[in-house]
């Protein structure tokens, strides 16, 4: 089994159906399911049509499945349910199509939270994304998903590591640690760049490719401002 493929069972028990345990807990009828069958759309689970039809809500959905698969469930109401350097593994735009939220990184493992953690594609598509070794999926409803995305993407701390983690991917030079705490070489290497054209007082800044790679503004480049002396 691959890291990010959802639990199964390995007691030898047969893993029992959703339709079984919304029965067993009392909260659809056998008419009901049977009315979600015939009517849910090619390839649509029975848990989504059963909701569609509004004839049993999200969160009973949601323990049926965490049950049938043995997973961790999740409501995503606390201040503090997802961190940010999880959430900014992923852009918000794949968090959306797969209908997840990374919630925390532990050791390697991405714990995930999702409304459909049988979903292998998801699972495998966030674990290249987020570059981890496993990914943990947590089940949640689509309504508490939505509403968590929108609180944790609109966060400042997750939008300044979703840009960092952006300025990676384009160049290599561009390194942040873990948790996006400290600035990369070329970053620290342009504020220096700049303290010093304030202080001699440059009305503007020549940055020109050179022989060897790399940029700089050569020496004697500096333009003063109006009225006021060439360094050096």
């Amino acid at each position: 089994m691959a890291d990010s493929d959802p639990p199964r069972p390995t007691d030898g028990r047969r893993r029992r159906r959703i339709g079984e345990l919304l029965l067993a807990a009392g909260v659809v009828t056998e008419t009901a399911i049977r009315d979600a069958i015939d009517v849910a759309a090619p390839g649509e689970r029975l848990g989504s049509a059963l909701v569609r039809l509004g004839l049993v809500g999200q969160r009973e959905v949601a323990d049926a499945l965490a049950a049938q698969l043995r997973l961790a469930r999740t409501d995503l109401d606390g201040p503090d349910v997802a961190e940010p350097t999880a959430a900014a593994r992923i852009p918000m735009a794949l968090a959306e199509r797969h209908d997840v939220l990374p919630l925390r990184i532990e050791g390697g493992t991405l714990y995930l939270a999702m409304s459909d953690p049988s979903d292998v594609a998801a699972l495998d598509d966030v674990r290249l994304t987020a570059d981890v070794r496993t990914v943990r999926p947590v089940v949640a409803t689509s309504d508490d998903l939505r509403q968590a995305r929108r609180r944790i993407y609109r966060e400042p701390r997750t939008q300044d590591l979703l840009w960092r983690r952006e300025q990676d991917d384009g160049d290599p030079e561009l390194r942040v640690d873990g948790d996006g705490a400290d600035a990369a070489p070329v970053v620290a290497r342009l504020d220096q760049l700049l303290r010093d054209a304030v202080q001699q007082r440059a009305s503007d800044v020549h940055i020109e490719p050179y022989r060897g790679g790399g940029a700089c503004a050569p020496p004697g480049r500096w333009r003063p401002a109006r009225g006021g002396a060439p360094p050096g």
